[in-house]
C-alpha cells in the first residue's frame, strides 16, 4: 500500500519508521523551510541536505513543487522539473530504491497523482490546515485538531501520558494544553524559544551539553522601534541590525536545535533540551514518536486486512417471478442485465473492462455445495485448477482491491460467463428456496473470509467504484456492517423508512455469518442489518447506482 503523510518532522519520522519497516511505500511532505527542532531525526532534513538517514533508513529529497494549479498532463507542464507530474515520478523512482520520498509541498499537491491509499496528517499544527475525509481511502489525524468521522476515519492520541499513541475512532484526541510533556521532571522549563523576530543562528550543535543560562543560540534582527532592543543596545540606526541572544533554562544536552537561517518570531519554539543526557536520545527516534507510529501501524494494517481479507457474492440464481421471465438474460443497452454486475466487480479487482481474462489460465467451473445443514465449513470444496481472480494473480495497477469474487447462479448462461473471466460459479440447485439460500451458498464458498460483500445481479448502475467504495468506507471504519444506500438520518425517522434508505450490495463482518446462515426464503441481509443498525457504515449512492429491476416497467 502507498502511504502519504503529511509533515516530516521528529513525530512524522517516527510514522514512517515503523511503517517502512512493514513494506509500506512512503512519500512524505513539508514545507520548503522545515521548523522541526530533532532535525537529527526528522526527514525533513532531506530537504535542504539533500537525504537524511534516521535509525539505518533514508529518505531523499525529490524536489520542490510549483504550479500546483496547472493540468499535469499538459506536456510543457511535464517539462517542468517542479511540477506535481515530474516530481511524482522522481518519487517513484526513490519509492522503488527502498527509500523514503521527501516533497517540499506544503499543500500536498503530489497528493492528487500519488495514488495513495493513505493520508496521515501528521504536521502537528494543532488543528486542521486542510486535510478531508474524502482525501483517501483511509485519512488519519495526528493529535489535536481532528475529528474521527468528520474530517478523517481516526485521530492518533498524541499527549503523553496513559493514552498516548491510542487509535481514536470517534471523537478527538485531548485538546492541546499549551504544556509541554515531562520530561526528566521539567516541562516548559526545556524548551528553548526565540527571544525576538528575525533569522535563527545557532550556538551550540545537537547533543552539546549546557549549563542553565549559558547562551544557546542568537536571533539577527532588523527595527527602529523594538523598546527591548534600545534598552539593550542604545539607540539604533534605521534599519541597523542587532542580535538577541538565546539562552537555556535547565542545564542538559540539546536534543534538538532549529538549522541555521531559519526566520523565527519571538517566542517560536527553537529547540530543546533533555535533563537525562543520552546522547543516544538526540540520534534515535523518541518514546512518544514510537507509541505515535504505532498507533498509525495499527490503523494501517487493520484498513488493510480488512479491505483485502473481503469476499465478493453475486447472487444471480433468482427466479424472477414479478418479472416474468429471467430477467437476467435480458438485453439492456447492448448488454444482459446480469453481466453489469458481474463486469463492475471484476474490474474492481483487474481494472480490466473488456471481457479478457487473467493472463493465468484461470478454469471457471461451476461448484457445488450443499447448505441443508445451514453450517459453515472450514474447508469448501472448489473445482480443481480454479484459481480466485485477484490484484496479485492478474499483476494490475495500483489501488484495485484485492478480493475473490464467485457467483451464486442456474444458469448455464450466466455460470459460462463469469468462466470466461476466471470468476468461479456456485450453483444453486434449490432457487424456489429463495436468497437466503444464495447467501448461505456464497457464505460457504467464502468461509476463510473475514467479511463477504453481496451484490445482486438486477442492479444495471452498479459500477467499479460502487465495489471500491463500499469494501473501503467499510475498512476504513470501526463498524462490522456496511451497505450502500440514500441519504438518510439514523436517528428522528422510524426504523422502516431508515430500512427503505438502505441498499445494496451490502457487507458483513464474520461475526454475523451465523445470523446470515439462519435466514431462510426470501429473506435477505437487511434483516440482519436492521438489528445492527448502530453497527452499520452507510455509504451513500446516486438513485441511478441503487435502482433494481424488479418488473419490466422497471426499465422504463
Amino acid at each position: 500500500m502507498r502511504i502519504l503523510i503529511k509533515g516530516a518532522g521528529d513525530l512524522a519520522t517516527g510514522i514512517a519508521c515503523r511503517l517502512h519497516r512493514c513494506g509500506y511505500e512512503l512519500l512524505m511532505t513539508d514545507i520548503e523551510v522545515p521548523t522541526a527542532v530533532r532535525r537529527t531525526v526528522s526527514f525533513s532534513r532531506a530537504i535542504y541536505e539533500g537525504s537524511a538517514v534516521v535509525e539505518e533508513i533514508e529518505a531523499v529529497y525529490c524536489g520542490r513543487i510549483e504550479n500546483t494549479t496547472m493540468d499535469c498532463t499538459a506536456s510543457d507542464l511535464r517539462d517542468n522539473e517542479h511540477s506535481p507530474a515530474t516530481i511524482c515520478e522522481k518519487a517513484e523512482k526513490c519509492i522503488s530504491a527502498g527509500k523514503i520520498a521527501v516533497v517540499a509541498d506544503p499543500e500536498a499537491a503530489v497528493a492528487k497523482y500519488f495514488k495513495q491509499d493513505v493520508i496521515i496528517d501528521a504536521i502537528i499544527a494543532k488543528k486542521n490546515l486542510g486535510t478531508a475525509i474524502n482525501d483517501a481511502p483511509l485519512v488519519i489525524g495526528v493529535g489535536p485538531g481532528f475529528t474521527a468521522g468528520v474530517d478523517c476515519h481516526c485521530v492518533i492520541e498524541t499527549k503523553r501520558g496513559h493514552y498516548l499513541g491510542k487509535l481514536i475512532c470517534n471523537g478527538s484526541a485531548i485538546p492541546n494544553t499549551g504544556v509541554p510533556g515531562d520530561i526528566g521532571g521539567y516541562t516548559t522549563e526545556r524548551i528553548i524559544r526565540a527571544t525576538a523576530d528575525g533569522r535563527f543562528v545557532p550556538l551550540k550543535n545537537i547533543v552539546d551539553r549546557v549549563e542553565a543560562g549559558e547562551a544557546v543560540a542568537k536571533v539577527i534582527c532588523e527595527t527602529t522601534d523594538d523598546p527591548a532592543a534600545i534598552e539593550e543596545t542604545g539607540k539604533l540606526q534605521e534599519n541597523e541590525r542587532y542580535e538577541k541572544t538565546v539562552y537555556a533554562n535547565i542545564t542538559g544536552i540539546i536534543r534538538g536545535l532549529l538549522q541555521e537561517g531559519v526566520q523565527v518570531f519571538s517566542g517560536m519554539k527553537c529547540g530543546d533540551i533533555d535533563p537525562r543526557c543520552e546522547r543516544e536520545h538526540c540520534f534515535t527516534v523518541s518514546d512518544k514518536a514510537r507509541a505515535i507510529g504505532g498507533g498509525a501501524l495499527e490503523a494501517v494494517s487493520r484498513f488493510e486486512r480488512r479491505r483485502n481479507n473481503t469476499g465478493i457474492v453475486l447472487l444471480a440464481a433468482g427466479e424472477s417471478r414479478r418479472y416474468g421471465s429471467n430477467k437476467l438474460l435480458e438485453p439492456i443497452n447492448g448488454k444482459r442485465m446480469f453481466e453489469y454486475a458481474v463486469d463492475a466487480a471484476y474490474s474492481a479487482i483487474t481494472g480490466k473492462t473488456d471481457n479478457s481474462s487473467c493472463e493465468e489460465d484461470l478454469t471457471g467451473s461451476t461448484v457445488a455445495l450443499d447448505c441443508s445443514d445451514d453450517t459453515l465449513t472450514a474447508d469448501c470444496p472448489v473445482a480443481d485448477g480454479y484459481t480466485a481472480c485477484s490484484l496479485s494473480s492478474c499483476g494490475t495497477s495500483l489501488r484495485r482491491l484485492q478480493a475473490d469474487i464467485v457467483i451464486v447462479t442456474g444458469y448455464d448462461e450466466i455460470a459460462r460467463y463469469a468462466a470466461e473471466k476466471g470468476i468461479a460459479a456456485v450453483e444453486n440447485k434449490r432457487p424456489e428456496l429463495g436468497i437466503s439460500e444464495s447467501l448461505k451458498l456464497g457464505l460457504k464458498y467464502m468461509s476463510g473470509k473475514d467479511s463477504v460483500l453481496f451484490a445482486v445481479c438486477d442492479q444495471p448502475g452498479l459500477t467499479e467504484d460502487s465495489f471500491v467504495r463500499l469494501i473501503d468506507a467499510y475498512a476504513a471504519s470501526d463498524k462490522s456492517l456496511a451497505c450502500m444506500g440514500r441519504h438518510c438520518p439514523k436517528e428522528g425517522v422510524s426504523p422502516e423508512v431508515f430500512k427503505a434508505s438502505l441498499g445494496n450490495p451490502c457487507l458483513f463482518n464474520k461475526k454475523y455469518f451465523p445470523e446470515l446462515m439462519e435466514l431462510s426464503g426470501d429473506t435477505g441481509g437487511k434483516r440482519v442489518i436492521a438489528r445492527h443498525a448502530d453497527d452499520l457504515t452507510v455509504v451513500y449512492a446516486a438513485e441511478s447506482e441503487l435502482s433494481d429491476i424488479d418488473r419490466p416497467d422497471d426499465r422504463a
